[in-house]
C-alpha cells in the first residue's frame, strides 16, 4: 500500500476552511487517496487532485448566507482551500504517521485566518514550508479576521495550510 492511500473503511471526518465558508463533510472516495494527499504537505509541486466531501456542512465566514449544497462539496488543490483539518481519529492518525518533525511555534496568516501553533518541517526545513503547495502545523489555535461574532474554529491537533492563500508565515 503506498503512503496516499489506505484499505477501505469508515469516510474520513475533515473540515475545510476556505477563503468565505468553514466546510464540514465526509471524504468520499473509497480508498481515500486524494483525501490522503491532502492531509500531507507537498513541497514540491502542488498535486493534480481534487478533495470532495460527502453530506457537506457550510457556514459562512461573513453575514452572507451560507450555500446549502444538494451534493458533495468538491475543491481542486490550489483552489480557494486555505486549510484542512482533520476531525476523527483515522484521518488524524494517518496525518501524523506521514507528518515532518516539530521545527518550532510559528503563525500562519492564510485566507481571513490567522493559525498559530507549532509548524512541523520534512526534509526541505522551516525556511522552505512558505514556498511549498502546503505545509503541516500541529496544536494549532485559529482565529478568522473580520468574522461576525460567534464564527469560531475550534482548537485542532493537526492542520495543512496552504500556501496559495498565504499573507505570511512567521516562526
Amino acid at each position: 500500500m503506498s503512503l496516499f492511500s489506505r484499505e477501505p473503511g469508515a469516510p474520513w471526518q475533515l473540515e475545510a476552511l476556505t477563503d468565505r465558508f468553514v466546510v464540514v463533510g465526509t471524504s468520499e472516495e473509497d480508498d481515500q487517496s486524494s483525501a490522503a494527499m491532502f492531509l500531507r504537505a507537498q513541497f514540491r509541486e502542488a498535486p493534480m487532485t481534487r478533495l470532495r466531501l460527502g453530506s457537506p456542512r457550510v457556514r459562512s465566514l461573513d453575514d452572507g448566507p451560507a450555500p446549502a449544497p444538494t451534493g458533495a462539496w468538491t475543491m481542486a488543490y490550489g483552489s480557494a482551500l486555505v486549510a484542512l483539518i482533520p476531525r476523527d481519529d483515522a484521518s488524524l492518525a494517518h496525518s501524523l504517521s506521514v507528518a515532518g518533525k516539530p521545527a518550532g511555534p510559528a503563525t500562519a496568516h492564510a485566507g481571513p485566518f490567522r493559525i498559530t501553533g507549532t509548524l512541523l518541517a520534512g526534509s526541505p526545513g522551516p525556511e522552505v514550508a512558505a514556498q511549498s503547495p502546503s505545509f503541516e502545523m500541529t496544536d494549532v489555535q485559529i482565529s478568522v479576521a473580520g468574522a461576525p461574532t460567534g464564527v469560531t474554529i475550534d482548537p485542532a491537533p493537526f492542520v495543512i495550510v496552504f500556501t496559495n492563500q498565504l499573507h505570511a508565515l512567521e516562526f
